[in-house]
């Protein structure tokens, strides 16, 4: 066959894929002006649109992390052009309508757990447009226990290409309830684990571990809910409230506090990872049991805060009742000290036990 009969069809050939290309771009092109001039078309031919807030629409949709809230923007007809609405939160607005009690039982959610869009845009024809608010389901958690709902308030602030904004309609305020959104079995609150919003009584062989040289109280810390990334929990002494408990006859009279460095706590618990319980263990020497043997000993544990879940308002107390006495005289302390020599041995056994 001719050479160059073969390449004049190549390049027929691409001449002709070249104008194939050429068209489409054309057409192409053609369809984004007419599109364009169909939008001013209308953007001369009809009146700007007036924008408003209507409010939650839809349903609150909610995650392990995130808790997602439908809120729509309004118009007062198709829009004739695409126009941007640009958003904030207005905490005076929510503040205001809370003290007006014209939200009764609400509390008002803090800005920095609220997530929302600073723009969103209205396309050409559309009479509204729904965007998401997201609020983190931790910081949700938080109000749980206030029986109380929460609010926050959203505000238009600008729109754009010749749009305006309703000034009465402005403003929209979202309220929700946190025991809605979150089931009793979903939510995420820490506690004490033995004994936990009670009395504790340690006395006899109960509710401790001996060791050599004194008895370990577990306490431990839970959580409830699917457990997720790792937190730490801070735990304190509340010795203010042993006087209280004193004075309405739930603790003895004439028990004691244990004073700084005659015990053993952590101050802070971590929990792992996918884990549900932090290990905690208050730890009182033998010589402390020894001091206190004619009295009780009351101590008040707190769960004070944690580093990402609401802490139980209840379960994150335990009340402390010890009775060294009866601990003594059930362990003899002789399965603390097996590492001392017999003389030794004697010496501190009829000493515990005299």
């Amino acid at each position: 066959m001719n050479v160059g009969y073969i390449k004049c069809k190549i390049m027929k050939k691409q001449n002709s894929n070249i104008y194939k290309c050429l068209v489409l771009i054309l057409i192409i092109f053609l369809q984004s002006c007419k599109q364009d001039e169909l939008e001013n078309f209308a953007s001369k031919k009809g009146a700007s649109t007036n924008v408003s807030i209507k409010g939650q629409t839809g349903q609150i949709k909610k995650d392990v992390e995130v808790v997602r809230i439908p809120v729509e923007i309004q118009l007062s007809g198709s829009a004739t052009q695409a126009f941007d609405a640009h958003l904030e939160l207005d905490g005076d607005a929510i503040t205001n309508a809370i003290t007006g009690d014209l939200l009764p039982n609400t509390l008002a959610m803090p800005v920095e757990s609220i997530f929302i869009p600073e723009t969103v845009v209205i396309p050409f024809g559309s009479t509204n447009a729904v965007f998401d608010v997201l609020v983190s389901v931790s910081d949700l958690e938080k109000f749980y226990f206030t029986s109380k709902k929460v609010a926050f308030a959203l505000k238009l602030s600008e729109v754009t290409k010749g749009n305006t904004i309703n000034e009465e309609k402005n403003i929209g305020i979202i309220s929700i309830d946190p025991r809605g959104i979150i089931s009793a079995t979903e939510m995420h609150a820490i506690s004490i684990k033995n004994g936990g919003g009670g009395k504790l009584e340690v006395s006899g062989t109960s509710n401790y571990l001996p060791s050599v040289a004194s008895i370990g109280i577990p306490l431990d810390v839970s959580l409830s809910g699917v457990p997720s990334r790792s937190f730490t929990v801070d735990v304190a002494i509340n010795s203010d409230t042993v006087a209280v408990l004193k004075s309405k006859g739930v603790i003895p009279q004439n028990a004691v506090m244990m004073k700084t460095g005659e015990f053993e706590m952590p101050a802070q618990v971590t929990v792992d990872q996918i884990s549900s319980t932090g290990k905690l263990d208050l730890t009182i020497p033998s010589e402390t049991l020894l001091k206190y043997r004619n009295n009780k000993i009351a101590l008040v544990v707190q769960l004070t805060g944690s580093s990402k879940h609401v802490v139980d308002p209840v379960n994150r107390t335990v009340v402390l009742l010890i009775d060294p006495a009866s601990i003594i005289a059930a362990n003899k302390y002789t399965i603390w000290l097996p590492l001392l020599n017999k003389p030794q041995f004697n010496v501190l056994n009829r000493k515990f036990n005299s």
